[in-house]
This record gives structure tokens, sequence and C-alpha cells, in this order.
């Protein structure tokens, strides 16, 4: 008997199955890339992707005794509405009671960024540390703080948002309806548009930037900078908030040589105030796949 896990985000989902007994064991991996059905996502194409995926689970692996989602929104966490997810195209959608319904199993929403911190303190970097902030760099960027072990979701569960701290550097349009957030500079989606600016090239992603980054070469170093400089100030106010210790960082964009964690330590170590010290900062040790994880331990709890 297992769980199914699933990782909704902005561009893509990710689905796995994973038993009580070994949580970080991810069987029968699924990727699909949603946005080229369309956006936004209906949640029929949702409930009939996760359908399908089920039967293929239960043949293939052992039955589903629930579904864990985590999802790149602001969620009501109690009710699984989600409140506002603007990468999704969602707002103010019962996720859990649709899923429910249609899916004949017990079902828990939570926030993408709560899900990775959940599994980085319980399986991975984090599971040595009483306090840590988590951010996760995708399409957009989210971050949760884990305070005494547990995570901190906020007043109006938005203890997420890291992204959309302000920079104040230009009038660049975000999706939120703001202006200049650090999503626009240091994420997937943010690190494309400032080399597409740099390139005039409507067309080169964020695989691409890296290779470049790899072959060194100088169009790229620019577009790379402004991200740590984004990722540090960002950072730094969280630490100088709170006195964290210790970041964390996950999510699709973080690779085993990006970023380069001495150049973004040297660049905290001018911002954070001199006596929060160390500073730690270590990669996701779950990898891509601790959102994933996540979402199967909040199905088993």
């Amino acid at each position: 008997m297992g769980v199914l896990a699933v990782d909704l985000g902005g561009s893509k989902v990710r689905l796995a199955w994973c038993s009580k007994e070994t949580p970080a064991k991810l069987k029968s991996q699924r990727t699909i890339e949603w946005r080229i059905q369309g956006f936004p996502l209906q949640v029929d194409t949702l409930i009939d992707l996760l359908r399908t995926y089920l039967r293929q689970c239960e043949n293939d692996c052992g039955s589903v005794e629930a579904i864990g989602i985590a999802v790149a929104a602001v969620i009501d966490h109690d009710e699984g509405i989600i409140k506002v997810g603007e990468n999704l195209g969602w707002r103010n959608i019962p996720l859990r009671s649709c899923l429910e319904r249609e899916l004949g199993r017990p079902v828990r929403v939570d926030v993408d960024a709560f899900c990775g911190a959940l599994a980085e303190a319980q399986l991975g970097s984090g599971a040595d540390q009483r306090h840590f902030l988590f951010v996760v760099v995708g399409t957009g960027i989210g971050h949760a703080f884990v305070l005494d072990q547990r995570i901190w979701r906020g007043m109006h569960g938005a203890a997420s948002v890291f992204g959309h701290l302000k920079l104040e550097r230009d009038t660049i349009p975000c999706y939120c309806g703001g202006t200049d957030c650090i999503c626009q500079y240091a994420s997937g989606q943010g690190i494309a548009r400032l080399a597409r600016q740099q390139l005039s090239c409507p067309q080169i992603g964020g695989e691409e930037i890296l290779h470049a980054l790899r072959r060194g070469e100088k169009w790229v170093e620019r577009v790379i900078d402004s991200m740590y400089n984004a990722l540090a100030l960002g950072i730094s106010h969280a630490m100088n908030l709170l006195d964290i210790e210790c970041i964390v960082l996950g999510g699709g964009v973080v690779q085993a040589d990006f970023p380069d964690l001495d150049v973004l330590y040297r660049r905290l170590d001018e911002l954070v105030y001199p006596e929060i010290r160390p500073i730690i900062l270590r990669r996701s040790s779950l990898g891509a796949d601790a959102v994933l994880i996540g979402a199967g331990l909040l199905a088993m709890e």
C-alpha cells in the first residue's frame, strides 16, 4: 500500500507512487508538460490525468490509499482551496473537494515550497537543523520557513512568496500585479527573460542558458550576475529579520553546479548583519524530488 504524490508546478506536473515504509523511494515517476494543452490549467484536465495515472500505479505498484498534492499557489491548507495560483491561472478553486469527489481517495493539498521544506526537514538537508529557510527556485520562486522543526505558513497561508519581494531596480511588471519582483530576475522564467533581452532571442530557455554558462560565454555573465544579486538580497532580508543561519536551496533551477554557493556566500557576507554567523548554504539533498517526496509525506499525515 502506498500514496500518490503530485507536484503541480507552473509549467508541468510530476507524479510518483511511494510507500510509507520508504517515502523517499519514488516509483513509477512521470512528468507531463501541461501548458502545451493551454492556459489556464483546466481542473477537469488535471482530474483526467490523475485518474489515468492512478490506474497505472495500482497496476504497477500497489494500492493507493491517499493523494498528496503540492501546488505552486497560495492555499487554504485546512480546506484545500487554491486561493490564488498565478502560474496556473487559478483563483478560489476548491481543489481538495473536487479531487476527492472524482477520484474517491482522501486528498491533502499544500504549497509546493511547504512540501519541499517538510521533506528536507524530515529526510534531507535540514534534518539536523531546528530552524532553516528553504528557497525553491523553479518557474517562479517560493520559500518556507521551518521554525522549531515546524512549517510556518503565516496568517494567510502565504508565507511562501519569496519571489515577490521587491527590488525597486526598474519597472518590470510581474504576473502578481506588482513590479520588480525578485522572480523577474532570479527564477527560471526571470533568467530566461533577461537572456532574451540580452540576445534579442525570443526562444532561449533555461537549459541553453546553463549550457552557455558552463561554456564560459561572456554574454551570460550579466544575466547570472543579476540573478545572484537578486537572490542574495532576498535571502539576506530573511536572515536579518529572523536571525536564520541555514539556507537550503532547491527546485528545478538548482543543479549540482548551479548556483555557485561560494559566489552566493560572498554576496550574502556583505549583506547579512555581522552577528548572524555562520552563514550555512546547502543544496537540497533530495534535489528536484524534494517537493514530490514532501507531497507523499503530506498524504501520509
